[in-house]
């Protein structure tokens, strides 16, 4: 929630996440809910992943960017 909370200034902190595959369906979720548009690439990458909660998450990510319409 604090990282949702930071937006955008948190960005860092989740790619870092993202890079590491750490709490990786958690993180993709984050990604989208600050609107972190330049991890886009990395979540449409992810829906393609075997663990089918990252996918899901990965998807459900995007989703919410595409919701808030380039926030």
């Amino acid at each position: 929630m604090l990282l949702v909370q930071c937006g955008k200034r948190a960005e860092p902190l989740i790619a870092e996440a993202i890079a590491r595959r750490e709490h990786l369906p958690m993180a993709l979720l984050i990604a989208g809910d600050i609107g972190a548009s330049a991890l886009e690439p990395e979540l449409r990458r992810f829906t393609a992943d075997p663990d089918p909660e990252v996918a899901r998450a990965a998807h459900d990510a995007l989703r919410t960017l595409a919701a808030q319409g380039g926030r």
